[in-house]
């Protein structure tokens, strides 16, 4: 038997094989762009003249359009192909920065906020593709590999995005995600292999199956009753603080877009040197253990940034939510992706991920709420009671099926 080369070995270690090497390229490519804007879409809607109410309600408003659209196309995902809607999703992507750059007051947000809410459609066929395209065994390594790849880019692309935004203003980074989108879009046309063994007949996009689609939406899969609760009301959390963060700080201690975008890449780093570690941790010792050691660094963040009064505070917290972060992927996906059929896959993926944005979705309304009459700590300190009942629900009954 040919002993395997060193490069054969890496490959066969991190998963890459067929369409995880390209997607491990989209992932890197789209979250140039994406880190970027993200570092500064906060403080981009507030300098158009919103509210922090307003900025958490367009936050929800894109949580729901995006929750409510799952279910039904990862149901087309399952019938059609999972390629069609990944491509679908990136045309729409570019849609929302186009209209970014125009956008005069933070009322010409609504549209892309909607159209951004809708690109959702893709992340069941995405997800899917990858669990398809792997072993049950090397799941949780794919997605942590795909992840890592994104996260790279937090080496340069949060602080370089403050950086334009300071020197050339918020728009010039829709220039630069218009761009990264488009290379992506066109790699996907190209080279992304269609999974989908057996396409079912006709169109999905008829009452019976939108009908179907949504309503077994709260109609979680046997045994995963438990799955559904924990993540929701993570999602929750997130949206009360994590989704508005930025946003506080800027009102709050008056950061600017270099110091957000110095915050971003932190976190960055710190995720990509703990996303394929945790990876292979979570194909070794079990999803749910792993949600459960990581998900307790959780609880140390809201404390922390409750007592944080200075920058440096703040930049060595982003190193714990890092590592925080970096399994909660992998473990909540490959736990999914363990527990339903194949041939159910994408629609099942589509039916949480609605189910839980769903609920979750007035999480950032709330946050700015919060903010409004406690001020930073409001939000901080319902996110932090909201994750010690997410971590109970995940000990007691959250159940993990063991692949082979």
């Amino acid at each position: 038997m040919k002993e395997k080369t060193f490069f054969e070995r890496i490959k066969s270690a991190l998963a890459l094989k067929g369409n995880v090497r390209i997607i491990v390229i989209l992932s890197f490519l789209s979250s140039i762009g994406g880190k970027m804007v993200g570092v500064v879409w906060q403080p981009f809607v507030l300098s158009l003249g919103a509210s922090m109410p307003i900025l958490g309600a367009l936050q929800s408003t894109k949580s729901i359009i995006a929750s409510l659209v799952q279910p039904i196309s990862g149901r087309a995902a399952d019938r059609l192909g999972r390629k069609p809607l990944i491509i679908l999703a990136s045309l729409l992507t570019l849609a929302v920065f186009v209209l970014c750059i125009v956008a005069r007051t933070w009322h010409f947000l609504i549209l892309p906020i909607v159209l951004w809410g809708v690109a959702a459609l893709g992340s069941p066929a995405r997800q899917s593709l990858l669990a398809d395209s792997v072993e049950p065994g090397e799941r949780g390594t794919a997605y942590g590999v795909v992840s890592f790849s994104g996260t790279l880019t937090g080496f340069f692309a949060p602080l370089l995005g403050g950086l334009l935004a300071t020197d050339y203003g918020f728009k010039s980074i829709f220039y630069v995600s218009i761009l990264m989108e488009a290379l992506c879009l066109g790699l996907m046309v190209l080279f992304i292999r269609e999974t989908l063994r057996e396409r079912g007949p006709g169109a999905i996009w008829v009452g019976e199956d939108v009908k179907t689609a949504l309503t077994s939406l709260f109609k979680p899969e046997r045994g995963l009753e438990g799955f559904y609760a924990a993540m929701t009301l993570d999602a929750f959390s997130f949206g009360v603080c994590g989704s508005i963060f930025f946003g506080m700080l800027t009102k709050t201690f008056g950061f600017t877009s270099y110091q957000l975008g110095l915050l971003g890449t932190i976190f960055e780093v710190s995720m990509a040197a703990s996303l394929i570690p945790a990876g292979k941790l979570v194909d070794k010792y079990g999803r749910k253990t792993c949600l459960i050691i990581f998900g307790l660094l959780f609880l140390l963040l809201p404390l922390g940034w409750l007592f944080s009064t200075s920058f440096e505070m703040f930049a060595a917290l982003q190193i714990l939510l890092g590592i925080a972060v970096s399994a909660w992927g992998p473990a909540s996906w490959a736990l999914l992706a363990d527990s339903v059929p194949e041939e159910g896959r994408a629609e099942a993926m589509g039916r949480f991920t609605c189910f839980k944005d769903l609920l979750s979705s007035p999480g950032p309304y709330v946050g700015g709420i919060l903010y409004r009459f406690f001020g930073f700590r409001g939000p901080i300190s319902a996110s932090l009671i909201l994750h010690v009942v997410t971590m109970l629900i995940i000990l007691l009954f959250i159940r993990e099926k063991k692949h082979k």
